[in-house]
Formats: C-alpha cells, structure tokens, sequence
C-alpha cells in the first residue's frame, strides 16, 4: 500500500508523465490508430464519401450510387454509435491519475470523428431521406438516423430534417 502510495505520487510529477496511459491518448489511439494518427485521412474520407453520394443525386442518371446510399448512412450511424459506446465503456488506466469521469470522458480529437460522421449523416438525410423507402432504408433505421444527428447537433437540426421527410 505504502509502494502504491509512492507510485502514484510519483505519476502525479513531470517524471511520471511518460509512464501514464491517459484516457485520451487511449482512445485516441483506438479510434484514429497508432503509431500516427490518421484523423486527418478520416474525416477525409467522410467528407469525401459524403460528397460524392449527395452529388449523385443530380450527377448519376443511371442511379448507380443510389444503391450504396443505405449501406452508407447504416454504416455512419453504426460507427457514430460503436464511438460513443466505446467511449463510455472504455476504462480509465490505473495510471491516469488525473482522470476525472465528468471531464475526461470527452476528447476532442474522438469528437472531430463523429461530428464529421454527423454532418454527413445529416447531408445523407437531407437529401436521400424522401427516398428512404424506395432505397431500402426501414422506418426504424431512418428515425435512428435522425436521432443521432439530433443528438450530436441542436434540436432544431432533428426537427427539420423530420419535416423533409
């Protein structure tokens, strides 16, 4: 008990800064990957993803890209909720001696992901979100949709998109 008592005093100093595995770095690590991060190249991507499906509502004639739509917006939701999950479930190392579980559950660099995963979601239901049906998008699926855009932005966000489609 005594050595765990120097130890932990020890990770609280500048000298134990580089033993301590922080909650942020953890999930960071997880979420963008390691050794380098890939946060960067991920929201790129979304955004391109993105980009390229709601173009396509005007640009493909031959609907091509319509057919993938629905798997795209499950696999934002999913990925916005395997995050969130991830994030509340994740526990803190015995070495974050710092970590506080109103505070430190919220990391910036995780939340820059799913906001981009939340602006797509929505640009996706804006556009597509008439057509849920025609593309084989269930009733459920799309309300889930909603709600997670609704809940990672204000309310209004939510209700607008509830009257487009």
């Amino acid at each position: 008990n005594k050595a765990n008592s120097y130890l932990t005093k020890t990770l609280r100093t500048p000298l134990g800064l580089p033993f301590r595995q922080t909650f942020r770095r953890r999930a960071t690590a997880v979420v963008h990957g390691v050794p380098h991060s890939a946060l960067n190249t991920i929201i790129y991507a979304i955004n391109a993803l993105t980009t390229l499906a709601v173009r396509s509502i005007k640009e493909d004639t031959l609907g091509q890209v319509a057919k993938d739509v629905p798997t795209i917006i499950r696999v934002f939701a999913d990925t916005i909720r395997n995050i969130e999950n991830f994030m509340q479930t994740l526990s803190p190392h015995w070495t974050d001696v710092e970590f506080d579980e109103k505070s430190s559950r919220r990391v910036k660099e995780v939340d820059e992901v799913t906001d981009a995963l939340r602006s797509g979601l929505e640009q996706l239901l804006l556009v597509f979100g008439e057509f849920a049906d025609s593309l084989g998008l269930s009733k459920g699926e799309l309300r889930g949709a909603k709600e997670l855009v609704a809940g990672g932005g204000s309310a209004e966000k939510g209700k607008q998109m509830e009257q487009r489609s």
